[in-house]
């Protein structure tokens, strides 16, 4: 390691040439990255709404849709409405009641089942197709159009506008995360540090790292709006304590005379090995989650993983020759130490021998309340008022796809999904058109509505929310009633279809990606000291801070999405071991020549200040989001991290030190070539 040091520190020019030329390539790709924000898109191809959505676009084309609800008219003024919508850019066609009816006849002789479902005490309600998908930019150009119609005056909901909203808030809440996460970064920083300058070398450090890796996303393809929005921040939160590890070594070596290059060669020798740990724990929780079958955890864990990496790359390289080339500039914007000694924190968290049976204690409490909470499966939003109206009750549409030709099963099927409770309408040629109407003659434009090449549509209103008890119940309930007139031959697709699939896939993946992020995480870590102790004991104290983290919603009586938790399981794993291996890793070194409880303590001592400092960062992070963020799953991925990072924090400073000491003769008997002083433990 130490030839590679003195090639890093000798080629520093070089190496700084290199990444200005590289973070000039990754800001000419940052534009070209495309955001995917369909979920949907992440399911396996052989799931259900994934194999219906193939029929549909087969059929009739996935063109996005859109509800328009204008109150205070009468017929003539709604026919107005009509064309006014059907004149907007980007809108495909309008169904109406005057594409079903004859509304120049009395409303009280007009079928009362189509009147009912497109015109209610004065509310009109047009169903809008969309010339593109729901996510497209110019359906949501249109609709934004539509919520112009009338003055202004008109409701407007469906896929389209869910689409459209998720992308504005998305894309606008970046730029006020980074705003507000920013000074607190450079708080932490400068109180963890004791140069005014080391701060700023840290972020540029880690910034050109994560504009790297944004760049290089447009060479994977889409990557999800989630991954896009939490990737930088969370590159950032979970590899900042590698400039802190190096650059206090650094410092250290400093001080015992060396000279800038030699003490920075000294510095990466002995910090490469625990940088390196925490680089691939940090990576294999990350890749854990590319053995997700939900595609999002291949999106965020390739994009996390990738962005580790080049922070590693950056840290042992781009940053010694920024410090080199600063030396002077450090030392001369040198101040004293901004936080309280930590010594006699320390020798508190030593002397606790409590700590250990209280924490043995509530683990079996967490671990069975962390996996009894209410979990949502979506996007994980409350019901949003705006998608209930009065007259036409909340907006949850499905589609039902099933064989055409056989008019009298297809009318009887739709008699029965209307019996349904919770099945407010079911809209079909079979329903909206008498039955003794020829085909030939209902306007083409309805016929394509309902009818293709071998497959009807019924689109059924379900009167609920869409990520509900009853949602899911009746889901389950229109796929028993098809199968009974169409056995094997229908599809359904559908908000609450689609949630019902994320929710059956992603709870076999966590089972899954769990297995696979301790094994990776323990394996690197008994590769790295060569001990078989180690693994379990780190492993435990940061899985027990997993534990209480995803515990506490059940006490507090909390939802708790559920992609989160099994993304954030598999993070704060990955991250947050960090505290563990560096602490334990000063354990090691202490105990060569240190007693179990002094070794205990000196390790507290010298790494409590760089874990305070990453697990700030991290929380600053994850909490920012949290309160940030108007994407649920988004808010709820970042106060799970932020809370983690301080439970692990937490467990790290508190409960591992006396693990380390009462297991110290397990440590022994089961770490290869390491050099422990065996002398009678005397006191702290």
């Amino acid at each position: 390691m130490e030839i590679l040091a003195k090639c890093i520190v000798a080629w520093r020019k070089a190496i700084v040439v290199l990444f200005a030329l590289a973070t000039l390539i990754a800001l000419v790709l940052l534009p070209h990255v495309v955001i995917n924000y369909d979920q949907t898109a992440y399911l396996p191809e052989d799931m259900p709404t994934r194999l219906a959505l193939g029929v549909m676009e087969r059929e009739f084309g996935l063109y996005g849709s859109a509800e328009v609800l204008v109150p205070n008219l009468d017929v003539p003024a709604a026919v107005s409405v009509k064309q006014a919508i059907t004149a907007i850019s980007g809108v495909r066609s309008v169904l109406w009641l005057d594409d079903l009816v004859d509304i120049s006849l009395p409303l009280s002789l007009l079928p009362q089942e189509s009147l009912r479902a497109h015109f209610v005490d004065g509310v009109a309600r047009f169903q809008v197709t969309l010339a593109e998908g729901d996510h497209a930019l110019s359906t949501g150009r249109a609709v934004q159009d539509l919520r112009r119609i009338n003055g202004g005056n008109a409701i407007v909901r469906g896929p389209a506008v869910d689409a459209l909203n998720l992308r504005q808030t998305a894309t606008d809440e970046i730029a006020t995360i980074v705003i507000l996460v920013a000074p607190v970064f450079l708080g932490i920083l400068v109180l963890a540090t004791s140069s005014w300058l080391e701060p700023l070398l840290f972020i540029l450090t880690i910034g050109i790292s994560i504009l790297l890796n944004m760049g290089t996303n447009a060479l994977l393809g889409p990557i999800s709006f989630i991954t896009h929005t939490t990737a930088g921040l969370l590159q950032f939160a979970v590899t900042m304590d590698y400039s802190i590890f190096l650059l206090h070594r650094f410092s250290e070596e400093r001080s015992k005379g060396l000279g800038v290059e030699r003490a920075m060669v000294v510095a990466l020798k002995h910090s490469f090995a625990p940088i390196l740990a925490s680089s691939l724990t940090t990576i294999a929780g990350f890749v854990a989650l590319m053995f997700m079958r939900y595609g999002l955890g291949i999106d965020l864990g390739l994009v996390l993983a990738k962005g580790v990496a080049l922070s590693l790359i950056s840290v042992v390289t781009l940053l010694p020759a920024l410090v080199i080339f600063s030396a002077r500039l450090i030392e001369r914007t040198h101040h004293r130490a901004l936080l309280p000694a930590w010594g006699g924190w320390a020798r508190a968290v030593v002397n606790r021998r409590f700590v250990i049976p209280v924490v043995l204690l509530v683990l079996p409490v967490a671990f069975i309340a962390q996996g009894a909470n209410h979990f949502l499966y979506g996007e994980g939003a409350p019901a949003d008022p705006r998608d209930f109206h009065p007259q036409f009750g909340w907006h949850n549409p499905a589609v039902l796809l099933v064989p055409n030709g056989d008019l009298p099963r297809e009318a009887a099927l739709a008699e029965t999904l209307s019996k349904l409770t919770h099945v407010h309408r079911v809209q079909s040629l079979a329903t909206l058109v008498d039955a003794g109407v020829p085909r030939a003659m209902i306007p083409a434009a309805v016929r394509e509505e309902f009818t293709g090449p071998q497959y009807t549509r019924l689109v059924l209103m379900l009167n609920t929310a869409i990520e509900s008890p009853p949602a899911f119940s009746t889901v389950a309930a229109i796929r028993d009633v098809a199968e009974n007139y169409y056995p094997g031959t229908f599809w359904l697709l559908g908000s609450s279809p689609a949630v019902d699939d994320i929710r059956a896939v992603v709870e076999y993946d966590f089972s899954v990606i769990s297995l696979v992020a301790i094994l990776a995480v323990g394996g690197i870590i008994a590769l790295t000291y060569r001990s078989l102790a180690l693994p379990l004991l780190l492993v435990l104290t940061i899985q027990a801070s997993i534990w209480l983290n995803m515990a506490i919603p059940y006490f507090t009586g909390a939802p708790l999405i559920f992609i989160g938790y099994m993304i954030v399981s598999a993070v704060q794993l990955g991250a947050t071991i960090d505290y563990a291996i560096l602490l334990s890793s000063r354990y090691l070194e202490f105990r060569r020549s240190q007693t179990p409880p002094n070794a205990a303590l000196a390790a507290a001592q010298s790494a409590g200040p760089s874990v305070l400092t990453s697990a700030a960062i991290m929380a600053a992070a994850g909490f920012t989001l949290g309160f940030v963020s108007g994407v649920p799953s988004i808010a709820a991925l970042g106060m799970l991290i932020g809370r983690g990072a301080l439970l692990s924090c937490l467990l790290v400073l508190t409960f591992l030190p006396q693990l380390l000491m009462v297991s110290d003769r397990f440590i022994q008997a089961t770490t290869y070539q390491h050099r422990f002083l065996n002398e009678r433990r005397g006191p702290v």
